[in-house]
């Protein structure tokens, strides 16, 4: 029974280890506690992507933002990949907040597609995989603006609304994104916002140590009764 108690003690140390390890941010920098550094920033005028110092949780952030509408802008991307394992879950999520404004009758948008591939490199446009969105008229306008910190998985357009992904690939790449049509279609105010503690975590996969431990106690109990 000691061996059995034993064994049972060191999967249950072994489980939060391996939870431990699974808990781990996969992203680098996903703070911007160092600026962008370890991010990839690819912003068209008229948009630009900067690190600010003065906002963030608690300090720090990456912003995204139009500096003005005389121009139709999009494919303003801060973006990183990550390794993954194909098949296994992981947890997305991020931090956003920022005001779109009104937009006139054009429309501004602020995006977070998610893919996967082999390459670890992002695949422009974004169009398909885009998974969580906000945007002004007649958009997925889930906020009122200008909105405040809240978590990107509370405004989903096709992602999951617990941010929890399959891997379907050896990659995983998490794309910020922010647009908006020009002053023609009278979008006179070009939207902004920050990002800050982006996550990817990879999700636990089933105690199959605890599993293992409670077969070896049951091995043993079946012997000292045989």
């Amino acid at each position: 029974m000691k061996l059995c108690f034993k064994t049972i003690l060191f999967s249950g140390v072994s489980l939060l280890v391996a939870a431990s390890s699974a808990q781990a941010n996969l992203l680098t920098n996903g703070d911007f506690a160092t600026d962008l550094s370890s991010w990839t920033a690819t912003p068209s005028a008229p948009t630009t992507i900067a690190y600010d110092g003065s906002e963030g949780i608690p300090s720090g952030s990456a912003k995204l933002d139009r500096v003005d509408s005389t121009n139709s802008s999009n494919g303003n991307y801060l973006w990183q990949a990550v390794p993954v394992s194909n098949g296994a879950q992981y947890k997305l999520d991020a931090d956003w907040k920022g005001d779109l404004l009104n937009g006139g009758s054009g429309r501004n948008w602020a995006e977070v597609a998610v893919e996967f591939n082999n390459t670890g490199v992002l695949t422009e446009p974004i169009d398909t995989n885009i998974q969580y969105k906000v945007a002004t008229d007649g958009g997925n306008d889930v906020y009122s603006h200008p909105f405040d910190w809240t978590s990107i998985l509370t405004a989903p357009s096709s992602g999951p609304a617990d941010g929890i992904f399959t891997a379907t690939g050896d990659f995983m790449i998490v794309a910020f994104n922010i647009g908006g049509r020009d002053v023609t279609r009278n979008n006179t105010q070009p939207g902004f916002y920050w990002v800050d503690n982006a996550s990817i975590t990879r999700i636990p996969e089933p105690a199959t140590i605890a599993l293992l431990g409670m077969s070896t106690c049951g091995l043993l109990f079946r012997r000292r009764h045989s």
